[in-house]
């Protein structure tokens, strides 16, 4: 069963996403994230004691027509919980909630292995706000949810809180 997670929901998130990014500063992000009340939804599987997944989806728009989309990150499923179905069940969820919004794209940045087994495909249509360097290209990718977004490249507009270059170049 999935938990809407809120700023409250801090002490069960930090230690995921603190193992899940050790080479990475999320944190500040995720409570950021956890703070803004509308256009970011975060969620994930909770044990008595512990987080067991999370993600974020964030609302951004794509290209003149003001495409609604979806940026789906940080996603991260805890160390002693990999292998055991959670990631699977968390992307699936992040995609049916992204499709109840009536998005027209997903996107993340991440591995193309993992997410290449749920439809995510390298994205050529959507802009990234920043520039990626070679070797992250691949792992922007995305789910066109509609059909409808057919020409690219879209400009993107993505809400404040992802406007650091910090989250998205090495």
């Amino acid at each position: 069963m999935f938990k809407k997670f809120g700023h409250g929901d801090a002490f069960l998130i930090e230690p995921i996403i603190k193992t899940a990014f050790p080479e990475e500063d999320l944190w500040p992000l995720v409570t950021e994230l956890l703070l803004i009340k509308e256009g970011v939804l975060c969620f994930g599987e909770v044990s008595e004691t512990k987080a067991i997944s999370f993600a974020c989806l964030t609302e951004f728009s794509a290209g003149a027509n003001q495409y609604l989309c979806h940026l789906m990150a940080p996603v991260a499923v805890h160390k002693d919980q990999h292998g055991k179905g959670h990631g699977r069940a968390l992307i699936n969820h992040a995609i049916e909630m992204s499709q109840r919004q009536n998005g027209h794209r997903i996107v993340t940045l991440g591995d193309p292995n993992l997410y290449g087994h749920f439809g995510f495909k390298t994205d050529d249509m959507l802009l990234p706000p920043y520039e990626l360097p070679d070797e992250y290209v691949a792992g922007w990718q995305s789910i066109d949810a509609t059909g409808f977004m057919t020409k690219g490249p879209l400009s993107t507009y993505f809400p404040a809180v992802w406007m650091k270059p910090e989250f998205w170049l090495p």
